[in-house]
């Protein structure tokens, strides 16, 4: 047990790393899901109802979707590796 706590002090400097990639990891997801759903719409009802005005709002919602979730994939990356070019050059460096 006392391991298991002693443990609990590693990731405390990354605190906010971690926090911010869960966030953006959530909101990742939630705008991955939100394209079948849109889809659905588009063709249960945009299609269905022939109303162009709805399939073009929410082709654009899906698209809107899309590149937030791009974004944020990018985004995520480009942090991680950042966190690991740091750690890598301060190993390489003692």
């Amino acid at each position: 047990m006392h391991s298991i706590l002693r443990m609990r002090r590693f990731p405390t400097p990354y605190r906010w790393t971690i926090v911010l990639a869960l966030v953006m990891l959530a909101i990742g997801t939630a705008a991955d899901l939100a394209i079948p759903r849109l889809a659905q719409t588009v063709i249960d009802q945009g299609i269905a109802s022939k109303d162009v005005g709805l399939i073009l709002r929410l082709s654009l919602g899906g698209l809107g979707a899309t590149l937030l979730s791009a974004a944020l994939r990018g985004f995520y990356y480009h942090l991680y590796m950042s966190q690991l070019r740091h750690g890598t050059d301060a190993a390489s460096a003692s």
